[in-house]
């Protein structure tokens, strides 16, 4: 199984345009545990034997939320589902992230999707494997879907 590991997602935006901005992301910066614990729905398929450590948590120092946990198998996912405004003509995404210090023993991967109501891929704006990522490196993505 592949390990999904702490992967800081410092910042997660995503905007619609026509004739007006908006941001639909909420608590997207992570500034505060908060935005984590009230925007974001969590899962994780990782069982430690630590209570509590298990899965996604929000690290203060850096204000950034993680994913996974390093040698520990497993998939961690954060989600938050928004409706693109009626008119909307493009939606902007951008993020940044980072790997975690040391690369694997195991192959791990990195995934942000786009999906529909029904959960239905509409797209895979990154796929990324630890075999060809940078780490401890902030990557900074972007991306418009017209």
């Amino acid at each position: 199984m592949k390990n999904v590991y702490q992967i800081p997602v410092a910042l997660l935006l995503a905007g619609a345009a026509s004739a007006v901005n908006a941001n639909l992301i909420q608590g997207g910066n992570f500034d505060t545990q908060q935005d984590l614990n009230d925007f974001w729905t969590q899962a994780s398929t990782i069982s430690e034997p630590t209570p509590n450590t298990s899965g996604t948590f929000w690290d203060a120092p850096t204000q950034t939320a993680h994913l996974g946990r390093p040698g520990y198998d497993g998939v961690s996912t954060l989600t938050q589902a928004f409706l693109v405004p009626t008119g909307a003509d493009h939606l902007k995404i951008f993020f940044d992230y980072q790997w975690q210090v040391n690369r694997p023993n195991v192959e791990d991967s990195f995934r942000v999707l786009l999906l529909d109501d029904n959960d239905a891929v509409i797209n895979e704006l990154l796929s990324e494997g630890s075999a060809s990522a940078v780490f401890n490196t902030t990557v900074s993505f972007a991306m418009q879907l017209d």
